[in-house]
């Protein structure tokens, strides 16, 4: 695969990417909450997002968003990073409060789990360096990877799934909660 070819210039709309496969982005000379924001938007069945860090207001209240239109929304959070700000615990909390929302975490004192990535619909898979935070997304230099291969796509949803189903804790009501 020639990478030149398969690279495309900044999302503006996202149905598919203009390759036909991918689409790399990198910050800060692109806003990747923005590509974010417009992935989740297309979201009409399933999200299952496994994040290290999840404090980007934007992201979160596109997820709130979704699960407003009946998404169901699966978060795997790692248990390890610091405690989220007042505006952060509220907008997660709202997020939680959908009965169509379940988050895990991972317990702290395990090796951390370091994703930036989600499938929205079984069918797109974001993926790259970017933590979710405004910092990841806008200000480090970082990538964001779309794409909507289907064998892709199915290795991450099995690599959720295992995740998922070891944590046996369930839903987690607030991320203020041990």
């Amino acid at each position: 695969m020639n990478l030149q070819t398969q690279v495309s210039a900044p999302v503006t709309a996202l149905s598919a990417p203009s390759s036909g496969l991918f689409e790399i982005h990198y910050s800060p000379s692109e806003n990747l909450e923005q590509i974010d924001v417009s992935i989740l938007a297309k979201a009409t069945s399933t999200i299952d997002i496994a994040a290290y860090v999840l404090t980007d207001i934007p992201v979160i209240e596109a997820l709130i968003t979704a699960a407003g239109r009946g998404v169901a929304i699966r978060l795997y959070i790692d248990g390890s990073g610091r405690p989220a700000g007042e505006r952060i615990s509220q907008a997660m909390d709202e997020l939680l409060a959908s009965n169509t929302v379940e988050m895990r975490v991972k317990p702290a004192q395990s090796a951390i789990m370091h994703f930036k990535g989600y499938v929205v619909d079984g069918k797109i898979l974001r993926s790259g360096s970017a933590n979710f935070s405004a910092s990841g997304l806008k200000h480090q230099d970082n990538d964001l990877i779309w794409l909507v291969e289907p064998k892709s796509v199915r290795a991450f949803e099995e690599k959720f799934q295992t995740m998922w189903m070891r944590e046996a804790q369930g839903s987690v009501a607030s991320m203020a909660a041990p």
